[in-house]
């Protein structure tokens, strides 16, 4: 689409892109590499917002199946992937009969942003540069989880509800120091009753979980790893080891790269960047605590020593054995599975 802006001297075409601070036309190359109608969605709680290349529309959540189906009827959609929002909208695209589901790298598009110094963000903006982004850049098609790993992710779900509110429970337990003295005993009784349900619900959840993995091809892992929690999030976040190329690159996912910032005298410390997983890593953060306060030697307290040997501080060690953990578990689920195959 082209929008013509009059100047005093002639006539000037400027794309779609081009209003949003001058970014540069799409090639039709980038357009013929997708089959059309092509669209993108900039995802939102209650709405989304909805751009063909030519017009925009907001669209509200009970009304998003009848527009894709009767006004879009797309057969290219790009996305970014913000979780359950995401898994709402590419269900109604799959109902309107839309072929290519592109979910764009969330990284490179906030690079991609970057570079135009858009000074305002509006859903109209972002719309419009999910849709040029994609068709320059592409993504990865959405795949759905399988049943074994919905119902792991639900069970996961539920269990860390439970232990919030167990959270909530002890802290007011703690708080009781404000309470009149006479009603102190009743709601101390009424917290420690909750208290005592919320272990019984997180008991029967890990049994579940326990049961589910059991009943699949990662059964070995229960007798193999350590920790049910583990394994469960762990399971939860690579979901397939083919994946990943190899276990660097699955523990790159869970947020263990490590960055660097050097400029001229400036040479700050290497941190990892912290992406991904921040529940995987607290998981493993307790994994290694708990495989340190062992007694007898084993790989992870043997690294942490010599590590430490080395003259490396409890944080560096303490990373170094997380990732160590996330790689091996990798290793092994990628093993097992291939024999199977």
């Amino acid at each position: 689409m082209a929008v013509h802006t009059h100047k005093k001297k002639g006539t000037r075409k400027v794309s779609f892109e081009a209003r949003l601070c001058g970014l540069e036309p799409l090639s039709s190359e980038a357009r013929l590499s997708f089959p059309s109608p092509i669209i993108s969605i900039d995802i939102a709680k209650d709405k989304q917002d909805v751009f063909d290349g030519k017009n925009i529309f907001t669209v509200l959540n009970k009304n998003l199946d009848n527009i894709l189906q009767k006004y879009f009827k797309p057969r290219t959609a790009f996305l970014e992937n913000t979780g359950e929002y995401t898994t709402r909208v590419v269900k109604a695209l799959q109902r309107a009969g839309c072929e290519n589901i592109i979910l764009i790298d969330t990284v490179k598009y906030f690079h991609f942003r970057q570079q135009y110094s858009l000074d305002n963000k509006t859903d109209l903006i972002d719309a419009k540069l999910i849709l040029s982004f994609g068709l320059k850049h592409g993504g990865y098609s959405y795949e759905e989880r399988t049943p074994f790993f919905k119902k792991l992710n639900d069970l996961l779900k539920k269990r860390n509800f439970i232990s919030y509110h167990n959270m909530r429970i002890k802290i007011q337990l703690s708080g009781l120091r404000d309470v009149p003295e006479h009603d102190k005993p009743l709601f101390a009784e009424y917290l420690e009753t909750q208290e005592s349900i919320n272990k019984s619900l997180i008991s029967n959840v890990d049994k579940e979980l326990r049961k589910l993995i059991k009943n699949s091809p990662y059964a070995f892992l229960l007798t193999k790893f350590y920790g049910l929690i583990l394994i469960a999030k762990l399971l939860n976040a690579m979901q397939d080891p083919a994946r990943f190329p190899n276990a660097k690159n699955f523990a790159s996912y869970l947020g263990f790269r490590l960055k660097t910032y050097q400029s001229g005298k400036i040479d700050k410390k290497q941190r990892i960047n912290k992406r991904g997983f921040g529940d995987v890593r607290k998981v493993l953060y307790l994994s290694v605590l708990g495989q340190l306060s062992k007694k007898k030697d084993n790989p992870i307290k043997t690294k942490y020593y010599r590590l430490k040997g080395r003259g490396k501080n409890h944080y560096c060690c303490m990373v170094a054995c997380m990732n160590h953990t996330a790689r091996y578990f990798w290793t092994l689920c990628n093993k097992e599975i291939q024999a199977e195959t």
